[in-house]
């Protein structure tokens, strides 16, 4: 099977969709390149599977427009728009054997008998189940379930791969395959790839960008560092995982740098945009965190808030620390079980350090209602 060439590049403008009163997307604007592999993350409620039922053609947009390669395709039925569908349950035909399933969309298209069984014959082979054509879905494991769901969806060259939570079932080991599976896939056929899922560490080990998602309302696209790294609110911060957050008193710019007070230190982060009079936090994750004895030297580029250990926690390789400043407010740091400080008593006094390029600057507000 030739690779697949036939990608589409999709721009969304405002789209809205509303459920009598309730407002379950307010004017997304989200463009996804040709062949990119674009995940929609957020919680349960966030918007992002009513978005793909959008570009699905499954729903329609209250408000605003879609775009495939410049052209209006809002209004377009879902089997004009030559998108593939994985869905969370599978919805593989339960009466099928495996090859049927994956056949079933090219003989709805008219394919001829002949160009059927080759195409489904090299799909199968690309996904791993040749051996198992002549079986029925019940009769194989999660894994080659999703595999069949796959594999028929791609079958017919879709200028799109629209994905709906498709591992939610498996567990943590085959999942973690299917996602190999999912990237090779998706690097060999070329095709664009829309992905949704509520899994944090899913989302950043597929996607060339990620948009998030949070009660209706796109808060952030990006690269998967840049929305890790550097999340622009407090909410796509905290969701992304592990992170300090430290308010600022004062903040104002000097230089490349924003420089504000915690708890008595002074403390800065490379600049960013700044509203007047808005108190920023600081944020840091874990990973950036190193922590010393509390009356150590440090360089003139660390940002250093003393603080006491209070509790930690064993994570084999690595441990996590919880500590708490002079004021009460908790912080976390995870340093290797091997480090010195992960065998500290309860009690010590340290210094919580990271450099100012690791700090970065965050809107303090959730989502916006």
């Amino acid at each position: 099977m030739q690779r697949q060439r036939h990608a589409a590049e999709i721009r969304a403008e405002a789209i809205g969709k509303r459920y009598g009163a309730f407002e379950a997307l307010k004017a997304i604007d989200l463009d996804i390149g040709r062949g990119e592999f674009v995940t929609l993350l957020g919680p349960s409620g966030s918007g992002k599977t009513s978005f793909l039922m959008i570009l699905a053609g499954f729903e329609r947009a209250t408000s605003g427009r879609l775009l495939r390669d410049g052209v209006d395709i809002t209004a377009q039925a879902p089997e004009g728009r030559n998108f593939g569908m994985v869905f969370q349950g599978y919805a593989l035909f339960p009466h099928m054997s495996v090859a049927g399933n994956v056949a079933f969309p090219l003989m709805v298209r008219g394919v001829g008998t002949e160009e059927i069984r080759r195409r489904v014959g090299e799909m199968l082979e690309r996904v791993g189940l040749s051996a198992h054509a002549g079986k029925l879905p019940s009769q194989l494991s999660g894994g080659q379930q999703q595999r069949v769901a796959l594999a028929r969806a791609l079958v017919f060259e879709p200028d799109v791969l629209l994905l709906d939570e498709p591992f939610s079932a498996l567990d943590k080991n085959l999942r973690a395959a299917m996602q190999d599976e999912m990237k090779r896939l998706h690097r060999e056929f070329g095709t664009t790839f829309v992905f949704v899922t509520h899994d944090q560490e899913e989302a950043l080990a597929l996607s060339t960008r990620i948009a998030i998602f949070d009660r209706g309302r796109l808060l952030q696209a990006g690269t998967p560092r840049d929305v890790y790294e550097r999340p622009i609110d407090r909410f796509t911060a905290e969701f992304l995982g592990e992170i300090d957050l430290l308010p600022l008193e004062g903040a104002h710019r000097d230089g490349d740098w924003i420089v504000g007070r915690f708890e008595g230190a002074t403390l800065a982060a490379p600049a960013g945009p700044l509203a007047e009079g808005e108190a920023p936090l600081i944020g840091v994750r874990p990973e950036h965190v190193r922590l010393t004895l509390a009356d150590a030297t440090f360089a003139a580029d660390d940002n250093a808030v003393p603080v006491r250990l209070v509790d930690r926690t064993y994570l084999g390789a690595r441990t996590r620390l919880d500590l708490e400043t002079a004021a009460g407010r908790r912080l976390g740091a995870e340093v290797s079980t091997s480090d010195p400080a992960a065998a500290l008593p309860d009690g010590a006094a340290l210094a919580f350090v990271f450099s100012r390029a690791d700090g970065h600057l965050v809107r303090d507000a959730a989502s916006p209602a």
